[in-house]
């Protein structure tokens, strides 16, 4: 069981914070890759902001926080893009 803990809070101005990508060689996309592939049964993820409005489109921080919510939906979007591509190879043949 892993505990990731992504306490933040929103800047001064009220909006979003400062969207969170790969970063310099990776660096940031390969912790949270690594500390997520650590969990073999399960994953806390513990946040203090809302995802919706403060952190944007891209933010690796949200990307996480949408699949700990709902894990099946990476999945379903895999075997969704798999039937499609499977239709659209009938259909040329």
């Amino acid at each position: 069981m892993i505990f990731l803990s992504m306490v933040n809070s929103p800047n001064d101005m009220g909006g979003p914070l400062t969207r969170r990508t790969e970063g310099y060689q990776d660096l940031y996309k390969k912790r949270y890759n690594v500390a997520a592939s650590r969990a073999r049964d399960q994953m806390w993820v513990v946040y203090s902001l809302h995802p919706d409005t403060d952190l944007q489109d891209g933010d690796l921080r949200l990307q996480l926080i949408r699949h700990a919510q709902d894990p099946y939906n990476l999945l379903n979007l895999f075997e969704q893009n798999r039937k499609n591509l499977i239709r659209n190879l009938k259909n040329r043949c």
